[in-house]
């Protein structure tokens, strides 16, 4: 039996649960999981909610009164963002002290994301660990922040929320516990093998949702060039150097307002808020840039890259894009490297679209690697 640990909704859920499937019997813990079935004359957005607590497979474990604990925490979180952080990291530690009450006798290996891992890789026996690096490394985004903050001191968002030490610690001791990682970008692979960790055992956790959704965009046919920044129009997403790259061509700048946005952002010349089509499909847009100052994983990056859109992406931007092939990989805060890149996308010719990975069973075949290597 193979267990799998899902402290709240996300997409790579079903994505680890199918790939498991078909090794062995997969049996998941999942406390905010209902099988009640969204009815057709359900409000929308209630059906939505029903259908995103749906947890794949016929062994699913519930908690009763986990979704009791998730509205007092939205209540006492509301919309600040430091709140939602503490919210969440509390869930998972609360998730995986019930996980490791629950693992099931026998279980031959064991999955959990950050933050949510710790004791229930302790409470295994014999089993193969494997961690789904699916939150950042909080010690390398603290370090990435607190440069980008000395260099633009007149952005306060850049100096919000760090975790404290004892959640450092709680994420670090699960690698240390891990036989295996499931990590979301090239960037996070290569911190852990700097670290130590075999490569071999670093795995790529690939959004193949985001891949689906690409389709070939159209060719440019003049104009100003149209260009969109990837993830929320914030300084840590490279908003300032986003916006210095526009003015440069000059060209029309796409950018999604959100919490950490400046207030006058939609005021400045040759900007506007991207619409659904334009984030989601590249509708119009000549160019994708993601010069993230803290690794981020926007859905952007990779819809470009399936689309045949170049993209200029920081490493730290890119997840497993092949930045060679998809575009340029430009320098974190550097406003003039991101210029150049973008000046010199816009004037080669589009590659053709296609998919960006070939193996849809890659995931399967990394998780039997792991499983025939067993515990270290």
């Amino acid at each position: 039996m193979i267990a799998l640990v899902a402290p709240e909704p996300a997409s790579w859920v079903e994505k680890l649960a199918l790939a498991a499937e078909a090794l062995d019997e997969v049996a998941i813990f999942a406390p905010w999981a209902t099988r009640l079935n969204p009815a057709r004359w359900l409000p929308r957005r209630l059906r939505a909610a029903l259908a995103r607590r749906w947890a794949p497979g016929s062994c699913v474990r519930p908690v009763p009164g986990w979704l009791a604990l998730e509205a007092l925490l939205r209540i006492w979180s509301g919309s600040r963002a430091e709140r939602l952080l503490v919210s969440r990291f509390a869930r998972r530690l609360a998730a995986g002290r019930l996980a490791a009450r629950w693992l099931p006798r026998g279980a031959r290996a064991v999955i959990a994301p950050s933050l949510a891992a710790r004791r229930v890789f302790a409470a295994s026996r014999g089993a193969a660990r494997i961690l789904v690096e699916d939150l950042p490394s909080l010690r390398t985004l603290h370090d990435d922040l607190d440069r980008a903050s000395a260099r633009q001191p007149g952005a306060p968002f850049l100096r919000r929320y760090r975790a404290p030490a004892s959640i450092l610690a709680a994420q670090e001791s699960e690698r240390v516990l891990a036989d295996a990682l499931l990590v979301r970008s090239r960037f996070a692979k290569n911190e852990r093998v700097a670290a130590g960790f075999v490569s071999e055992r670093v795995l790529p956790l690939l959004d193949m949702a985001a891949i689906a959704t690409a389709a070939a965009a159209t060719d440019r046919t003049g104009g100003s060039p149209v260009l969109l920044l990837a993830g929320l129009a914030t300084e840590r997403n490279g908003l300032t150097q986003a916006l210095a790259a526009a003015a440069g061509i000059p060209a029309t700048l796409l950018v999604r307002p959100g919490e950490g946005t400046p207030a006058d952002l939609l005021d400045r010349p040759a900007v506007r808020a991207s619409s659904a089509e334009e984030r989601e499909r590249l509708a119009g847009v000549d160019l994708v840039l993601a010069p993230a100052l803290c690794e981020s994983h926007a859905p952007e990056v990779v819809v470009a890259a399936a689309a045949g859109v170049p993209v200029a992406a920081t490493l730290r931007a890119a997840g497993f894009v092949d930045l060679a092939s998809a575009g340029r990989e430009v320098v974190p805060g550097d406003a003039t490297d991101l210029l150049r890149a973008a000046r010199e996308l816009l004037a080669a010719p589009r590659r053709p679209a296609g998919a960006i990975h070939s193996e849809p069973d890659r995931l399967r075949e990394s998780l039997s690697q792991v499983l025939a290597g067993g515990a270290r």
